[in-house]
Order: structure tokens, then C-alpha cells, then sequence
């Protein structure tokens, strides 16, 4: 059995901080309103249908209709480390998608 050393494990103790509800925009590709300390994101994407969807990337540049990682109603994701939160681009394809969002540090 393998264990997990110390340093590791008092590295994976998160705080939750103050959580947030993005309502995305269909044309326009949107980052996120970071809580300061950020660290980590646990990402939830709810949407009216099943045609509503995001599309997102984490290095900076802007999704499209048809360009980014595609995630629908239901689906979950992380974000670790303060440079991949700060530069998550989204947007929402078809008007109904909201991404819940809790923040860690």
C-alpha cells in the first residue's frame, strides 16, 4: 500500500472560501471573478437543456462556438493553481448555461 507523505498531504488541505455563480454570455468568451488566495476551483456546469453548453481553455485563449473543451449540463471540473484560474476563458453556447463555482485557497 502506498502512502502519501506529510508535506503532500498538508498540501491537499483546502479552505473553502466564498463561492460564486457565473451566468455566462453566448457570444463572449469571459474569465473568472477570482476571490483573492484562490488556489483551486471545483467547477459545475448547469444548463436549461441539453443543447446548452460551455467551451473553455485554461491558458489564456478565447473559446468559441466551435474552439475549447466542450462540457454540458451536469459535468465537473477543477482548475488548480492560481495561473490556470487566472487565465480560464469561457463562454456559453446557446443562452442557458451558469457554472456554479466553489473556491478554495
Amino acid at each position: 500500500m502506498q502512502t502519501i507523505p506529510e508535506k503532500t498531504l498538508k498540501t491537499l488541505l483546502l479552505t473553502a472560501i466564498p463561492n460564486g455563480v457565473q451566468t455566462l454570455a453566448v457570444t463572449t468568451a469571459t474569465r473568472l471573478t477570482i476571490p483573492s488566495n484562490t488556489t483551486y476551483a471545483l467547477i459545475d456546469v448547469e444548463a436549461a437543456t441539453s443543447s446548452d453548453y460551455v467551451r473553455f481553455w485554461c491558458d489564456g485563449t478565447l473559446p468559441t462556438a466551435t474552439d475549447g473543451v466542450k462540457r454540458g449540463d451536469g459535468t465537473a471540473f477543477d482548475l488548480l493553481g492560481p495561473a490556470a484560474i487566472a487565465k480560464f476563458r469561457v463562454i456559453g453556447i446557446s443562452s442557458g448555461a451558469t457554472l456554479q463555482i466553489q473556491y478554495f485557497k
